[in-house]
């Protein structure tokens, strides 16, 4: 019987008598009962102290050149198609997108009558520039920094106070939101402003111009999808009265110094 080991000193001249019959007990080798018809040109010079159990059904032809270094534990079923070029580096972005721009307005007649002349009494800045007081608006007395706004909004309150008592005299647009709605309350309308309705908040603010928004009772100068009302008068006016005439009349009347060719055929229920 042959040595299942080979010799590390084999023999000069073989045997004068050599077997006459193969082994019984050859090396256990087992062959592949399906070899590749396509062997390897470039065989792996180290091979996998770890090989797959299960190879895959579809090998990648081109290999990462930058493999991850942590891949995802539960891959996505749907990869996007198109990945960004600029990824978020928020490890939790926004479902709602930032505002770019916010509205600031006069917080009184007292600002107003301050203002140049052709100087606007609104206008539409960047938040991530800008930095002004508020004016909370409120329906009750939320808390004691509330104060009963001017007797032409009745039922109305004002306070440009924190939870604190403290002025706020200077903030960002979403921090001056955050903060008016975290009492309760919300900005105050550029037309509440301009009426002096918030005036009674006081906090030195009412010569400057602080956070706001537009309401239903004053024109928005960015395009609406809805209908809204013009700020200038139109040449083709309505036929119809409003069901809803405005409650104030405008701060900033127009400048316009002649009579309309075409006078409205209803007159307001409800006159300026």
């Amino acid at each position: 019987t042959p040595s299942l080991a080979p010799s590390s000193e084999p023999s000069k001249m073989p045997s004068a008598t050599p077997s006459r019959a193969p082994t019984k007990q050859p090396i256990a080798i087992i062959l592949t009962s399906a070899p590749t018809k396509k062997p390897t040109a470039a065989p792996s010079k180290m091979p996998s102290s770890e090989p797959s159990l299960i190879p895959s059904a579809f090998p990648t032809y081109v290999p990462s050149r930058s493999p991850s270094l942590q891949p995802s534990l539960v891959p996505s079923s749907k990869p996007s198609l198109m990945p960004t070029s600029v990824p978020s580096e928020s490890s939790m972005p926004s479902l709602v997108p930032t505002v770019g721009e916010a509205l600031i307005a006069c917080a009184s007649q007292k600002c107003i009558e301050r203002t140049p002349i052709g100087d606007p009494v609104t206008n539409v800045v960047p938040v991530e520039e800008g930095i002004y007081g508020i004016r909370c608006c409120a329906d009750s007395q939320l808390n004691a920094a509330f104060v009963a706004a001017n007797s032409q909004c009745p039922g109305l309150w004002v306070s440009s106070r924190d939870t604190n008592g403290e002025c706020i005299r200077e903030t960002t647009y979403h921090d001056g939101l955050a903060m008016c709605e975290s009492l309760g309350a919300r900005l105050c309308t550029v037309q509440e402003n301009l009426n002096d309705c918030s005036r009674p908040a006081k906090c030195s603010l009412n010569e400057n111009k602080v956070w706001t928004v537009y309401g239903d009772d004053f024109p928005s100068t960015h395009p609406s999808f809805s209908p809204a009302p013009s700020v200038f008068s139109s040449e083709v006016p309505s036929t119809a009265a409003s069901n809803k005439p405005s409650t104030f009349p405008s701060a900033v009347p127009s400048l316009g110094s002649t009579t309309s060719s075409a006078p409205s055929a209803f007159p307001s229920a409800v006159p300026s």
